[in-house]
């Protein structure tokens, strides 16, 4: 319907937002909230922020919601009491010693800018889209996403995931019955453990973050 939910902001985000951006200038929207969902925060997954043309509109609103992945208790970094990482990692990607634009530059000309903070097996709410969240296995943290959509069904977003050798029983319901299941299957079996050359090497996958077909589904 109305519901415009963002997920992640890879180099990939540079086309959607453009998409976005004629898609509300073919139906006459002026203002528009956009849901920007974050499944964590490695740069693979962060890079296109300074590409997504949504963040330099006026009349957007970019929702931020972050999971808390309790990076900055386990490592010497700190993080500014009241804020989410998303925050910071805006603060960060727009820089003067990295970016021209700086962060205050972006609020002159840009979206505005909300964030929500959340722990991967909370419930989120969104419109009328109920959003469940869990905690899945990945270097550093990563959040899978459980979008249950009135009159669809589920749609379940589990981007960076290494299943155990045994299955997560947790996991597996959490899947179940999704109508669309957007999964993490980086690696043949032989690759990921280390009999299959990937280019020129070959080494054990194990511990990088990533699934198979056979482990994953």
């Amino acid at each position: 319907k109305d519901t415009l939910i963002l997920i992640d902001q890879g180099l990939g985000v540079a086309p959607i937002s453009e998409f976005v951006l004629a898609m509300l200038e073919a139906e006459g929207t002026k203002e528009a909230v956009i849901h920007c969902v974050q499944t964590h925060f490695h740069q693979d997954h962060i890079a296109g922020l300074r590409a997504n043309e949504l963040l330099f509109r006026r009349g957007i609103t970019m929702r931020f919601y972050s999971p808390d992945l309790g990076l900055f208790r386990t490592t010497t970094e700190t993080m500014t009491p009241g804020e989410s990482v998303m925050q910071q990692v805006l603060e960060s990607q727009f820089r003067e010693s990295y970016w021209p634009v700086t962060i205050e530059k972006l609020d002159e000309i840009g979206a505005r800018r909300e964030h929500i903070s959340f722990v991967p097996s909370q419930t989120l709410q969104i419109d009328d889209i109920s959003v469940k969240t869990i905690p899945l296995a990945h270097p550093g943290g990563c959040s899978g996403f459980r979008f249950e959509i009135p009159g669809v069904g589920a749609i379940v977003i589990a981007t960076d995931y290494e299943p155990p050798d045994e299955p997560e029983a947790d996991v597996v319901e959490f899947f179940d019955g999704a109508q669309l299941l957007l999964a993490d299957i980086q690696y043949r079996d032989d690759e990921y453990e280390g009999t299959r050359k990937i280019g020129q090497f070959a080494m054990s996958r194990r511990g990088w973050g990533h699934g198979t077909p056979n482990r994953t589904l």
